[in-house]
């Protein structure tokens, strides 16, 4: 044990004095979602407990903060976010403020470490869990309908696909394919259709529900 009053309890106690001031993670709730910029306004769902005298004190909201998305050079998957919406919140080891206004490789002018304002969100730290209607398979789940598509997307109301039209394409596709008769060596009352028709049909279901995605890689 150490002296109260000695030099090695002073050097514990600064210690422990920074730590309680250190941020890595924690939980949070969304205020406020802005999809252009895909960042949030966060209130951060743990208090900060107060010895002397005793009391919890809430943290300060933080503003503008990045989400994390999975997302690569013309590729992403978004999860529209709304208030109230669980989050997580990551501490960055040094200042985002120059990254944030280069956006690549630059310096950092700021010496502060681990601070509230230097937070990224990840999207879906959730405790509640979801009752999933099918546990053992790869679930995608959505009650506002899905987008699958180009990222540039068309205009208007048309571009994205809901979970009805969905289906309702798969059906029309099954009724394309159902309907074909495939060419035979000498099958009489054969019919011949070629690739390029078959593509255009399908396309032709897509056009007509409003969708988005097309044949051929465009």
């Amino acid at each position: 044990m150490y002296e109260v009053n000695s030099l090695e309890a002073e050097i514990l106690s600064q210690i422990r004095e920074d730590r309680l001031h250190l941020n890595t993670f924690m939980p949070g709730n969304v205020l406020s979602y802005d999809s252009s910029s895909q960042t949030v306004d966060v209130r951060p769902a743990l208090k900060r407990t107060i010895t002397s005298p005793p009391s919890t004190k809430n943290r300060p909201d933080l503003f503008d903060i990045p989400v994390i998305f999975p997302r690569s050079s013309g590729n992403a998957i978004h999860i529209p976010l709304k208030a109230g919406d669980p989050i997580g919140l990551l501490f960055c080891q040094r200042s985002l403020d120059d990254w944030k206004d280069e956006g690549k490789l630059t310096k950092v002018t700021d010496v502060r470490l681990h601070d509230l304002s230097d937070a990224v969100a990840i999207a879906g730290l959730d405790i509640n869990a979801l009752t999933l209607p099918a546990p053992d398979k790869l679930s995608i789940l959505s009650e506002d309908g899905i987008y699958i598509g180009n990222p540039v997307g068309k205009s208007g109301s048309t571009a994205g696909i809901t979970n009805v039209e969905l289906f309702e394409a798969l059906s029309k596709l099954c009724d394309i394919i159902s309907s074909l008769v495939l060419v035979t060596p000498n099958g009489p009352g054969s019919i011949a259709v070629s690739s390029q028709t078959l593509l255009s049909n399908i396309q032709a279901v897509f056009d007509e529900i409003g969708g988005n995605s097309s044949i051929g890689g465009n």
